[in-house]
């Protein structure tokens, strides 16, 4: 993970890289690592389903085998962190970032 200084891709979010935490309008919210690089990917995204695939090559990029399920149990665990209907799973093709996270405060 580089070492960048913060940056609000969403308004009401800010990432701190160095602190590998995200920060909205509830306050912090602790995440490990790969819950960070889902949000950030669905933080790149938002409203757009992405698939299985393209959130293992953006929460996985150096662990080619991990299996599909565990994009389903993360996303879980980032869901519940986050509170509310944040992300959404669209059976058969993925996950998206549905709401103006604003909107969970």
């Amino acid at each position: 993970m580089s070492r960048q200084s913060p940056r609000e891709p969403t308004p009401g979010w800010t990432l701190e890289l160095r602190d590998g935490r995200a920060v909205y309008t509830r306050g912090p919210v602790a995440l490990t690592v790969r819950e960070y690089r889902l949000l950030c990917a669905f933080l790149r995204h938002p409203g757009q389903t992405l698939t299985r695939e393209q959130l293992l090559a953006q929460a996985w990029p150096d662990e080619p085998r991990t299996a599909a399920n565990t994009v389903e149990q993360y996303v879980g665990y980032l869901r519940r962190k986050l509170g509310g209907p944040a992300i959404r799973t669209a059976h058969g093709v993925g996950s998206r970032l549905e709401v103006d996270l604003r909107d969970l405060s």
